[in-house]
C-alpha cells in the first residue's frame, strides 16, 4: 500500500474517531468503553498505514480529558471544527464489529480525493492491527499505539490505578440487565469458577501475584467475589452506550475499573472485550476463560 507522507494537522487528509453515529446507521449505538477504545486504536492504525493525520471526535458522555490526554500524537480537534466542517464530501464508517467493512475502507481511505472520512467502528481483529507487520502481533501493536495517543491524568479521577500492580485482573461479564441484557455471556454465581480458573491460568503462566482483584457487570458476582478474598470497587455500573442517563459518577468507576485492570499483572475473563482490551491496553498479558 502506498503511504503518503504529508499529511498534517492543520491540512489533512484526516481520519478521525468519532462516537457520533451516522444517521442511516444499522446499529443505535458506537459501543461501551472498550470498543471505543478499540476503536480509537485501530482507527490510528489505520491513519498510520494510509498517511493521514488521525483525530478524535469524542462527543460524550462526558469528557474524554477527564482520564486520558494527549501523548506523543496530538489526536484534539479544538479549532479544527471550522476545518472540518467546510468539507463538503466524506465518508462515515459505523459498523462495530462488521470486519467485512475493513477492505472496502481500506480502499476508500487510500484514495487521496478523499480528505475527511470519520470512522465510529470497531475495525480492531488480527487483520486489521497486525496488518504490514510479519508477526502480526496485536497486542504488542495495540499497545504501542496506546501510549503513542494517551497518557494519563496524574491528577485526576484515575490517581489510583498503580495500586492494582501486582494483582491478577479477574472480570465476569454476566449480561444480567444494566441495559445490555445476553444470558449467553455469563452467570452471576460463576464469579467463585471463575476466580479459581484464574488462578489456576495464571499458576500455568508463571504469573506470579500477590492477590485478586475483581469487576463485574454484576453486583451479585461482586458479593461472591468479595466473599474469595478479592479486591471490588464500590460505584454505579453502567454502559456508556446503551444505558440510559450515564451519571458522571458512573463515567468516571467506568474508566477507574478499566484503568485499574490495565495494571494489573493479568487480566482473565469469560466473555466480553473489557478485560481483554485492558490487558492489551497496559500491555499485560490475558487469558478468556469458557466457564
Amino acid at each position: 500500500m502506498h503511504l503518503r507522507t504529508t499529511a498534517t494537522r492543520e491540512g489533512g487528509p484526516w481520519l478521525v474517531y468519532t462516537t457520533t453515529r451516522h444517521p442511516h446507521s444499522r446499529r443505535p449505538w458506537v459501543g461501551g468503553l472498550a470498543d471505543r477504545i478499540r476503536g480509537m486504536i485501530s482507527t490510528y492504525v489505520l491513519a498510520q498505514m494510509t498517511g493521514r493525520y488521525f483525530l478524535i471526535n469524542w462527543t460524550g458522555p462526558y469528557r474524554l480529558d477527564r482520564h486520558i490526554v494527549p501523548h506523543v500524537h496530538d489526536w484534539t480537534i479544538g479549532n479544527l471544527d471550522k476545518v472540518l466542517s467546510k468539507e463538503r464530501r466524506f465518508i462515515h464508517y459505523d459498523s462495530i464489529d462488521d470486519a467485512s467493512i475493513l477492505d472496502t475502507c481500506l480502499e476508500e481511505v487510500a484514495k487521496v480525493e478523499n480528505r475527511l472520512i470519520y470512522v465510529s467502528a470497531n475495525l480492531l481483529h488480527r487483520g486489521m492491527v497486525g496488518r504490514g507487520r510479519e508477526d502480526g502481533f496485536v497486542e504488542e501493536e495495540f499497545h504501542r499505539a496506546f501510549r503513542d495517543l494517551f497518557q494519563l491524568r496524574e491528577y485526576g479521577p484515575t490517581g489510583f490505578f498503580r495500586d492494582f500492580d501486582g494483582l491478577l485482573g479477574v472480570q465476569l461479564r454476566t449480561g444480567e440487565g444494566n441495559g445490555w441484557s445476553d444470558p449467553k455471556m455469563g452467570r452471576a454465581e460463576d464469579a467463585g469458577r471463575l476466580i479459581e480458573a484464574a488462578i489456576s491460568s495464571a499458576r500455568e503462566m508463571g504469573v506470579q501475584h500477590r492477590g485478586l482483584f475483581f469487576t463485574s457487570d454484576s453486583l451479585d458476582a461482586k458479593d461472591l467475589a468479595r466473599l474469595q478474598g478479592a479486591l471490588v470497587l464500590d460505584g454505579p455500573i453502567a454502559h456508556l452506550d446503551r444505558s440510559t442517563d450515564v451519571s458522571l459518577e458512573a463515567f468516571d468507576f467506568t474508566f477507574n475499573e478499566f484503568l485499574a485492570l490495565s495494571n494489573c499483572a493479568a487480566v482473565f475473563n469469560n466473555s466480553g472485550a473489557f478485560g481483554i482490551t485492558a490487558a492489551m491496553t497496559g500491555g499485560r498479558p490475558f487469558r478468556r476463560i469458557i466457564l
